[in-house]
């Protein structure tokens, strides 16, 4: 039998050795960042820009991202290529808008999928060996 406490340890001792595979970055309607857990990449560099100067997908979406209501299904955009400062990756993003004290802000979601998709890759080429 295993004992409760024993898999409690192994598990909460796993967590931390884990890489970050999610970043939340929330922007205002000008596009300025607000707020990021910086998990991914540190956006530092970008405050007093908006984002649409470093991110050419997001100037493309950026009136539809501000046409959303905060009740509206959140924006799903799979595997996207993202490069910033030293990340590089392949991602999923999803932006939904949100009410807060100080107004609604846009919150984008970005999910790390390099490492399934350096697997999946990987496999495919021993496909054509």
């Amino acid at each position: 039998m295993i004992n409760k406490k024993t898999i409690e340890m192994s598990f909460s001792n796993f967590i931390p050795v884990q890489p970050k595979k999610c970043q939340c970055i929330s922007f205002n309607k000008e596009g300025f960042i607000v707020e990021s857990d910086n998990s991914l990449f540190n956006t530092g560099i970008m405050m007093g820009n908006p984002l649409m100067f470093q991110f050419p997908f997001i100037k493309k979406i950026f009136k539809k991202l501000l046409s959303l209501k905060p009740t509206d299904e959140p924006l799903f955009f799979p595997n996207k290529q993202l490069a910033f400062s030293e990340y590089n990756g392949m991602c999923d993003f999803i932006f939904s808008k949100v009410e807060n004290p100080d107004g609604e802000s846009i919150v984008w979601f970005i999910y790390d999928n390099s490492a399934h998709f350096k697997e999946h890759i990987t496999k495919k080429d021993r496909l054509f060996e």
